[in-house]
């Protein structure tokens, strides 16, 4: 499902016009990426979490060449989703 396909499945059952679904999706998407780049985790009750992690600096090898490189450290964006989540995709 695409960005505009959820915007129009939310119009169909709700009475709000299409440009203030896409302004409130919009709205809800950088505060959950300002939060999470706070170092802040996002819980929304019976969806899931979205939380970075830090990842530590580790040994890797490059597919074609085979050399080992170094992987700098960095942070994660994480997603756990929610028991009522997980036991919706599991039915």
């Amino acid at each position: 499902m695409t960005k505009s396909e959820l915007i129009q499945s939310i119009k169909s059952e709700t009475d709000f016009p299409a440009s203030q679904i896409a302004k409130i999706i919009d709205s809800a998407i950088d505060i959950i990426k300002k939060t999470a780049a706070e170092g802040n985790g996002v819980r929304i009750a019976d969806f899931g979490t979205f939380a970075v992690r830090n990842r530590a600096e580790r040994k890797g090898r490059n597919p074609q060449t085979g050399e080992a490189i170094k992987i700098a450290a960095h942070k994660a964006p994480y997603f756990k989703a929610g028991k009522s989540f997980r036991e919706t995709v599991n039915k």
